[in-house]
């Protein structure tokens, strides 16, 4: 992290109009660098837990951005895994330690666990070194899916996971559309170009004049359910009629 507040000292130092921050990680990094350059944040989990603002109504300083929405949105992928595989009982997550997005999405899944009947094996990671030990020492049939839990961490070294529960035949649940491409077997969240613009529409605001603290935090317009169907023949699955009619996007 500073290394990241010391190049963000330095675009500071330019003296730039707005900020745009990505993740969590940056965004905490330009928020240290300065309280009166505006900032607009995007793909932070969850943006009142980080600090980074007072509520979504007003930030009450310098930030506005658009959230992830992440902790709801990772309870709502749980369910769709149930109704994908209803026999599913043992699930690994996979979490990246003292990343405020991994640990709201963890809190948000184990909470929704019990309803589901789901038990969580969590293992705790902070290294692709760390990654890769806990899928040597995952035995295959110890678990029935695989929960890539949201992280910088995660997303990066995803296809590690991805060759995982294609040796093993595990549904892999993940959150965004571009790892389900590579073959994870579904993705529910935000589309990544939609959210661009979203963060676009905001930087246009601040430029215009309008103060972030007067520009109200948002989360993601629209949400969509991508399958990868491809995956799901491959590991054996079916996927239902219902979820079916609800993805935005079939990957064959």
């Amino acid at each position: 992290v500073s290394d990241l507040v010391s190049r963000a000292k330095k675009l500071v130092e330019a003296k730039p109009d707005v900020l745009v921050a990505v993740t969590t990680s940056h965004t905490a990094a330009a928020k240290q660098a300065t309280t009166t350059i505006p900032i607009v944040f995007v793909w932070v989990g969850d943006p009142m837990r980080s600090g980074f603002i007072a509520s979504y109504a007003s930030s009450k300083n310098n930030l506005t951005g658009v959230a992830a929405y992440s902790g709801p949105l990772s309870a709502k992928r749980l369910d769709i895994l149930k109704e994908i595989v209803p026999g599913v009982r043992r699930v690994l997550a996979i979490v990246t330690t003292h990343d405020s997005i991994a640990e709201s999405s963890f809190q948000s899944i184990n909470e929704a666990a019990p309803r589901l009947g789901v038990q969580l094996v969590r293992k705790d990671v902070t290294t692709k070194e760390e990654i890769e030990k806990v899928i040597l020492e995952t035995a295959k049939g110890s678990v029935e899916a695989i929960y890539a839990v949201p992280s910088s961490l995660v997303g990066v070294h995803i296809h590690l996971l991805i060759k995982k529960s294609k040796e093993d035949g595990l549904p892999l649940v993940v959150w965004e559309n571009s790892m389900v491409e590579q073959g994870a077997l579904f993705a529910y969240g935000a589309d990544v170009r939609q959210v661009g613009a979203q963060s676009a529409k905001l930087v246009s605001k601040v430029l215009k004049g309008t103060k972030p603290s007067d520009v109200p935090t948002e989360i993601p317009e629209k949400l969509m359910l991508v399958i990868n169907l491809g995956t799901a023949r491959a590991i054996g699955l079916k996927i239902p009629d219902q979820v079916l009619e609800r993805a935005g996007r079939r990957i064959e």
